[in-house]
C-alpha cells in the first residue's frame, strides 16, 4: 500500500478493461478507496450512456468493488 486514501472518478457506464484496470490499481495503491460517480444529469449532457441511470451503475461498482 502506498497510500491511504485513493480517490478516483468517472461514469463507470458500462463496465470494460480500462474500467477494471483503473480500480484495480486504485485498491492495489490504497488503504482506503473512494470511487466518485458522475450524476445522470451530466452523462445526459456530455455522454451516451451505456451502463444505465446512476443507480445502476453505482450498484454494479458496489457488486464489484464491496470494499469501496
Amino acid at each position: 500500500m502506498l497510500y491511504q486514501k485513493v480517490f478516483v472518478a468517472g461514469t463507470f457506464d458500462g463496465m470494460h478493461k480500462g474500467h477494471t484496470a483503473l480500480l484495480s490499481e486504485a485498491f492495489a495503491r490504497g488503504g482506503k478507496v473512494t470511487i466518485g460517480l458522475t450524476s445522470d444529469e451530466f452523462v445526459k449532457k456530455f455522454k451516451k450512456a451505456k451502463g444505465g441511470d446512476f443507480q445502476s451503475r453505482k450498484g454494479e461498482l458496489m457488486r464489484l468493488y464491496p470494499g469501496a
